[in-house]
């Protein structure tokens, strides 16, 4: 009653405020309403097999729903209906009928059922509970049972994977490598299916190839069309004899076509796999190309062949031996050579055929295997079958088998024609080509070993005789080369003649001699043969049917200088026979320190002179040339001299040949052609001395030039001298020398208008001709005739004779060399319109000249005569 009537009042009025037992009753459903919502999720999901418990549950939710609903109303219906919905939630919950008409009769009644059934339904929770724990007990216990089972399982199959990655690890690489090699290798890798596809009509139908038949394989197939035509055959062949056999391996070489269709020689191995029935399904090979090897192996068979045929064909000797010297085999050159036959050599020996003197060097040859060197050099004589030597250049080398040696093999060549060239070319080398004496080089190495026995024993003693024949040129350029040819052979045959066995003759070239006297007693032994060779000489030699007549000069050295090395002989024997000739030729003279002092002097003149041009050294000085009918001076001869910075003033005399030996009169030359030009027009600017000219010396190598016109011109030109003031002196011998020469420079120089004159004439040849052909202009009678007239009346006639001559040639005449009043008296009555000399004034430098010539005549009062004999002219 007391629910009722709090579920009654609640009904009524909801909003107002509640008694606390029915805020309790609130608190109480709202917690089993909870707990209802918490027990039923949980008997859902953890308690299926409980059917009572869900009812209970859900009964319990109603309730609680309804006692909201009876709180929010009190409506009647909605109790009947919540009772209603009740009876059919828990259908095992009964109502009395005499409270069916109450509803909250209903209601109570509903509750105190509805207490027992939850208090049942706890107690079956509790049951469930239990039986849930035990569940979950056993559960745990089947879960770690289950869990140790999966964790062994887990730990086999970990196993199995790290086994099967090993696995495929070691597959990877051994794919890798195989992949490496593959492309690493040259050969090409394959793989043919030998089995054909069976081809079915239907499903119904038998195959058509019931077995396999290699033969209709795609690649088989592919295979036999590459193979090369004449190689097809047999390999096919092969390939059914080997499946026919059940043979597991292959392998053959044949040519095979590559993609661009040359063909290949290929080796094939293959390795054949069989099913269960022994027929072949696949061929596994690989081939590799060995081309380049087979070419290598036709070319060397061929080399081989060409070797065997070069051997038998060869010019060589070839030959083979065994340990004891016994020939083996000999091609048809050494046959040849030999004189005897391949079957005659097998029984001979090669010290057999070997003179006495070469056996030692086949006793050394054959003992060669005992030495380190397997190859070795001989040069050794043999006796052919005829007895005749030959000269054999040998080369041998050991033949080995297993590194033992069983043989030798040589080859040798006939050098017997090469020995005697050898011998030829080394006569030659130490001797003369065309008298076949000692040439330079064998005349050293005897002056050599002469010196070297002098200094072993100082009482050995030698000579040296420097021969040249007298004017060799002459006769060479006036009878030809070959007559000139044929006296040097002359002259060496009687030189031969002229000395012991023990001394030598050699020619050094030209007509250059030298005779060593090896063991004299002294020099006087040597003076001796230079004259018996002097003596000798003098005789006529016949050549061609005519005689012809020379001489020698000859220069002597001794041994008693204490040579050191054989051109220091040569040297100072020559420098003795320059001596001889500069004394007259045909005669000796005997080497001595003052003559290597004079040549040593010479040699520092050319050097000095060699640098005196452009140094500025040179100085022109002027000697006046005078008409001699009223002492007025015309010209002026230059000359010139040598300013020495260390020896001062030094006459032409002194350098003159020097720079004619040396050439360098040539460039000297051309500096006082230049400077004397020079000179020449500053003596004529005040133009008082217009007429003045200016003489200058012309030198023989400076007349056989050509370009001697060209360089009086230009110099001409640049010193706007006129060319009638230039007058140019040649000497007789300059000019006949070089006739030819000569004839066309007088013309071309005539050309431009210079005078020309003939210096030292009278002194030169014979022949006058040449004034008739060459464009003199004036003739200067040379001093010897001038100093001569005072006591030889020849020399007067002479002078009248130059002065005739020269008139009926329409030519002046200078006298040089006037020193005295006497010789200017009788040089005017011979009407002699020029002279020079000592007597009128010497050579002086520009300075002086000029004050001569201002002074404008020598003498109308004829005055002191001016002379000083320091200078030459």
């Amino acid at each position: 009653m007391r629910m009722s009537s709090v579920l009654h009042a609640a009904s009524i009025n909801p909003m107002r405020n509640e008694f606390p037992l029915v805020r309790i009753a609130k608190f109480f459903l709202c917690a089993i309403f909870a707990a209802t919502i918490a027990g039923t999720v949980s008997a859902i999901f953890f308690s299926p097999i409980f059917p009572a418990l869900i009812a209970t549950a859900a009964a319990i939710f109603f309730i609680s729903i309804t006692y909201s609903l009876v709180l929010i109303g009190r409506s009647r219906a909605l109790i009947e209906s919540i009772h209603t919905t009740l009876h059919k939630a828990v259908p095992d919950i009964s109502v009395a009928e005499s409270d069916s008409a109450d509803p909250e009769k209903m209601v109570v009644h509903a509750v105190t059922q509805l207490k027992t059934s939850v208090k049942e339904a706890v107690e079956m929770r509790k049951h469930a509970e239990v039986t849930l724990q035990n569940a979950y007990a056993e559960m745990e216990r089947t879960i770690i049972a289950r869990t140790n089972e999966l964790s062994n399982i887990n730990k086999l199959l970990e196993d199995e994977i790290r086994e099967r990655e090993l696995a495929e690890k070691i597959l990877r690489s051994n794919e890798e490598r195989y992949y490496l090699a593959a492309q690493a290798t040259s050969d090409v890798i394959y793989e043919h299916t030998l089995e054909t596809k069976r081809n079915h009509d239907d499903g119904d139908v038998e195959p058509e190839i019931s077995m396999p038949d290699y033969k209709r394989s795609p690649d088989i197939i592919w295979l036999e069309e590459r193979i090369h035509p004449e190689d097809r055959e047999r390999i096919m062949t092969a390939l059914d004899e080997v499946f026919a056999q059940g043979t597991k391996y292959w392998s053959q070489e044949y040519r095979f076509s590559h993609f661009d269709d040359h063909y290949a020689y290929i080796f094939d191995r293959g390795y054949i796999i069989y099913d269960e029935n022994y027929k072949p399904t696949r061929m596994i090979g690989a081939m590799s190309d060995f081309t380049e090897r087979k070419l290598a192996e036709e070319a060397l068979k061929e080399s081989e062949e060409r070797y065997r045929d070069l051997i038998e064909n060869a010019n060589d000797i070839i030959y083979t031996i065994d340990l004891h010297g016994r020939f083996t085999s000999l091609n048809k050159a050494g046959q040849r050579a030999l004189g005897i036959s391949q079957e005659e050599a097998r029984g001979k020996t090669l010290a057999s055929i070997v003179p006495p003197e070469f056996q030692k060097t086949i006793v050394k040859m054959m003992k060669q295997y005992d030495e380190t060197t397997s190859r070795t050099d001989f040069e050794i004589d043999v006796m052919n079958a005829d007895g005749e030597r030959l000269t054999l250049e040998v080369r041998n080398r050991i033949v080995t088998h297993e590194g033992k040696p069983v043989g030798i093999q040589g080859i040798a060549r006939n050098i017997s024609e090469r020995k005697w060239a050898e011998e030829q070319l080394r006569f030659n080398a130490m001797h003369d080509a065309l008298t076949g004496l000692p040439n330079r080089t064998l005349l050293l190495n005897q002056l050599r070993q002469a010196i070297a026995r002098k200094h072993r024993n100082p009482n050995h003693k030698y000579a040296a005789l420097f021969l040249d024949i007298d004017r060799f040129k002459v006769i060479n350029d006036s009878l030809g080369h070959l007559v000139g040819d044929k006296l040097l052979i002359g002259v060496a045959e009687t030189l031969k003649k002229c000395i012991r066995t023990v001394d030598t003759v050699s020619r050094l070239g030209g007509d250059e001699f030298v005779v060593l006297l090896d063991e004299v007693g002294g020099i006087h032994d040597a003076v001796n043969v230079a004259k018996r060779i002097l003596e000798s000489l003098a005789q006529p030699f016949m050549i061609e049917g005519d005689e012809i007549y020379t001489t020698t000069s000859i220069g002597i050295t001794s041994s008693e200088s204490n040579y050191k090395l054989p051109e220091e002989v040569l040297r100072d024997a020559d420098t003795a026979m320059y001596r001889a000739k500069s004394m007259g030729k045909n005669c000796y003279q005997i080497f001595d320190q003052e003559m290597y002092v004079n040549a040593a002097k010479v040699l520092k003149t050319e050097t000095d002179l060699r640098r005196a041009l452009e140094r500025h050294e040179f100085q022109l000085h002027y000697q006046p040339i005078v008409s001699l009918e009223d002492g007025r001076i015309i010209e002026f001869e230059a000359l010139l001299r040598w300013n020495h910075p260390e020896h001062g003033m030094i006459a032409p005399s002194e350098f003159v040949p020097i720079a004619e030996d040396t050439g360098l009169i040539v460039p000297i030359g051309n500096w006082v052609i230049e400077e004397a030009c020079r000179q020449l027009k500053t003596w004529q600017a005040d133009g008082e001395h217009r007429e003045l000219l200016m003489s200058i010396n012309l030198s023989p190598k400076q007349i056989a030039r050509e370009d001697l016109a060209g360089v009086i011109a230009a110099t001409l030109a640049k010193t706007n001298v006129s060319p009638g003031n230039l007058n140019l002196e040649i000497t007789e011998s300059a000019i006949m020398e070089n006739s030819k020469i000569a004839e066309s420079l007088l013309r071309q120089l005539k050309e431009l208008g210079v005078w020309l004159t003939t210096d030292d004439f009278g002194t030169g040849y014979s022949s006058l001709s040449y004034l008739h052909k060459f464009p003199i202009d004036r003739l200067k009678i040379d001093r010897s005739f001038v100093w001569d007239m005072e006591s030889l009346d020849k020399n007067s006639e002479i002078i009248q004779t130059i002065l005739t001559l020269a008139a009926s040639l329409g030519m002046e005449v200078v006298a040089e060399g006037i020193e005295t009043i006497e010789q200017l008296t009788m040089l005017r009555n011979l009407n002699c319109k020029f002279g020079q000399g000592f007597y009128f004034s010497r050579a002086v430098d520009s300075g002086q000249a000029e004050q001569i010539l201002n002074a404008k005549y020598f003498y109308n009062n004829p005055p002191a005569p001016v002379i000083d004999l320091e200078y030459s002219y």
